[in-house]
């Protein structure tokens, strides 16, 4: 726990989920996007991790469930707003 008392949150939102972190005390909540995510936040809601790895170059999370990491759940972090989806040019093979 951090020296004003308060856990260390941390949002990361996905295509179909806002996920919420809590960091100090290793627990963890999902919530499917468009839903309140503040309806959620009760104690029942909270489920235990181990560890959480991000990509920052992809996005790509990992949530450890298990301390050996036999257990996980993978997503992906939306992109910024500002980071538009770019046209990919393929020239043709002959």
């Amino acid at each position: 726990m951090n020296a004003g008392g308060e856990s260390s949150m941390m949002r990361i939102e996905t295509a179909n989920s806002v996920w919420m972190f809590d960091t100090d005390r290793m627990r963890f909540w999902r919530v499917p996007r468009g839903l309140d995510v503040n309806s959620f936040a009760t104690a029942r809601a909270w489920q235990p991790f181990f560890e959480l790895e991000i990509d920052s170059e992809t996005g790509a999370f990992s949530v450890w469930l298990d301390e050996a990491g036999s257990r996980r759940l993978r997503s992906y972090q939306l992109a910024p707003a500002h980071d538009v989806t770019r046209e990919l040019r393929l020239d043709p093979v002959d």
